[in-house]
């Protein structure tokens, strides 16, 4: 049985496309910003050592006689800052037919070993250049009369394995439904939950052309495809700014064509997005008119599992705070009707919170929805979006703005201007940090 465990992968759809992948080409695919420049082969042969290596580690109960998770040791932690290494962890726990659950590199012992507890970890995979934050987690956990807490590293280094020298096994059918990662939500409006994502989440459909390549500057970051410019990207209203400041105060300063170097490789990008928030009018329109490009505004949330709702770059619309239209596959519905908060449904919507029945069941309506949780919405028709006018900034005229679409107890009563050299408290997404924020500037505390 071993032996067939060595060259074989179980029937999931994400690992037969990555092996189909992998056949078209013998160049280097992934260039990551830790130093890391690997081909899909060696790809593969990290991924298969890495697996060998967590089904040697666990437990033997753990496992069943196929070799793959049991349901109840399906979630292994993943420790990583570096795009490859996270890419070779959650590939190999798929191998195994388990739920990666990222950590962040800064992630608090105690918000870890809440998540560890909760999906009743086993062990956590570890990138080699943060072996001793997972050995301080392992022994934060275990002194709280946890049972033992193993510490991989995750393989950068293993020999290369051609696509052909691994099989996928047809009697080892995957549910596309069952639980395939879970992503620790940023805990902007409360305390931090588990979010399972199923497998299926993962079957998204490339929107990279052929030779195309793309960009993630959020962590774990990585870039993919082989060509010599960056074709995709996407962004974040957070990163836009301080993308503004740096061509405002540094790029400004240079020669001409020293410059213009510069804004030629912004300007071959082919699709930009922003996400994770709302993008304020005024940068958008900093960037398209430097760029020549417009962006695709998407907006979704860790519970909907994908885009929800974009705005089409191509199609600009005459409302200034649109929302656009649906992704493909999603119904939405609005929460009063013809207003309110935004409503989802679709297939790789979020199973439920890590060991939370009550979240899980507050999340969901009576049809299977998950509210969107970052607008209200003014009109089904249009989908326009209320906004904040920042004219004037005053409790009163922020109260005026908001009252005519927000009841009296949901209006703000207070405000906070802020200071030369103070911050608002962020995740490393850039979004803010709600309980930290109402904690160091209105003295709030016990949320």
């Amino acid at each position: 049985m071993a032996a067939t465990w060595q060259t074989t992968f179980p029937n999931d759809h994400m690992l037969a496309k990555l092996l189909n992948t992998a056949k078209s080409t013998d160049e280097d695919i992934i260039h990551d910003a830790y130093g890391f420049d690997k081909t899909y082969a060696q790809l593969l042969g990290d991924i298969v050592k890495t697996r060998d290596s967590l089904r040697a580690c666990l437990p033997p109960a753990s496992l069943n006689s196929q070799g793959l998770l049991n349901q109840d040791d399906l979630y292994i932690a993943i420790l990583t800052s570096s795009g490859y290494e996270f890419t070779v962890a959650l590939l190999a726990v798929r191998a195994l037919g388990g739920a990666g659950m990222p950590f962040a590199p800064k992630i608090p012992l105690d918000e870890a070993k809440t998540f560890v507890k909760s999906a009743k970890s086993k062990c956590i995979l570890s990138s080699r250049f943060l072996i001793d934050k997972g050995n301080q987690i392992s022994k934060h956990i275990q002194q709280d009369g946890h049972g033992a807490i193993s510490v991989l590293p995750i393989s950068s280094d293993a020999p290369s394995l051609a696509a052909l020298e691994v099989d996928i096994d047809e009697s080892l059918q995957v549910n596309p439904q069952s639980p395939g990662l879970v992503i620790c939500t940023s805990g902007t409006t409360g305390p931090p939950k588990g979010a399972v994502l199923p497998k299926c989440w993962l079957n998204i459909p490339s929107r990279l052309e052929p030779d195309g390549a793309s960009i993630s500057h959020r962590p774990p970051h990585w870039i993919g495809g082989a060509t010599k410019k960056i074709t995709h990207m996407g962004f974040n209203p957070g990163l836009l700014r301080q993308l503004k400041d740096v061509y405002t105060y540094e790029l400004m300063n240079l020669p001409d064509d020293e410059r213009e170097q510069y804004l030629n490789g912004f300007r071959n990008i082919v699709k930009m997005s922003s996400s994770g928030s709302m993008l304020p009018p005024q940068l958008q329109q900093f960037w398209t008119t430097l760029s020549g490009r417009s962006f695709e505004i998407l907006y979704g949330s860790t519970e909907t599992g994908l885009v929800a709702l974009k705005a089409d770059a191509q199609k600009p619309s005459k409302l200034e705070h649109s929302i656009g239209t649906p992704w493909p596959g999603v119904s939405i519905k609005l929460s009063e009707g013809d207003e309110g908060e935004i409503l989802v449904k679709h297939p790789m919507i979020f199973l439920y919170y890590l060991g939370n029945e009550e979240a899980t069941e507050a999340a969901f309506d009576d049809e299977g929805y998950v509210k969107l949780g970052i607008m209200r919405i003014l009109s089904k028709a249009s989908l326009e979006m209320n906004s904040i006018s920042h004219d004037a900034l005053t409790l009163h005229r922020i109260r005026s703005d908001l009252s005519t679409t927000l009841s009296d107890y949901m209006l703000p009563e207070q405000l906070r201007i802020m200071e030369d050299g103070e911050e608002v408290p962020q995740t490393v997404s850039l979004k803010p940090i709600k309980r930290e924020i109402l904690k160091q500037y209105f003295g709030v505390t016990g949320l």
